[in-house]
């Protein structure tokens, strides 16, 4: 199932809790549309944050909102263009 949100500023908790709620699966797609609040300011507090998403039982997909540094100046940087 692919899943749609919006401006999450960085704040995971609901994605966690729609995960347990629907019992979702990494074969699940969760959409988030901008306003993320990844690559924001970049180093730690970003990877951190990265992690967490990675750690849900959801695949989750972005779209680079207006705030957030560009993948050409992120180290290690990759792109998934599979959906």
């Amino acid at each position: 199932m692919i899943y749609i949100t919006g401006d999450t500023h960085g704040q995971f908790g609901t994605i966690e809790f729609f995960c347990k709620r629907f019992r979702i699966s990494k074969d699940d797609v969760m959409i988030i549309l901008g306003d993320v609040g990844i690559n924001f300011s970049g180093g730690i507090w970003d990877m951190r944050k990265k992690e967490f998403l990675e750690s849900l039982p959801i695949t989750i997909s972005a779209i680079h909102g207006n705030h957030k540094q560009r993948p050409g100046i992120i180290e290690g940087y990759q792109e998934d263009l599979k959906i």
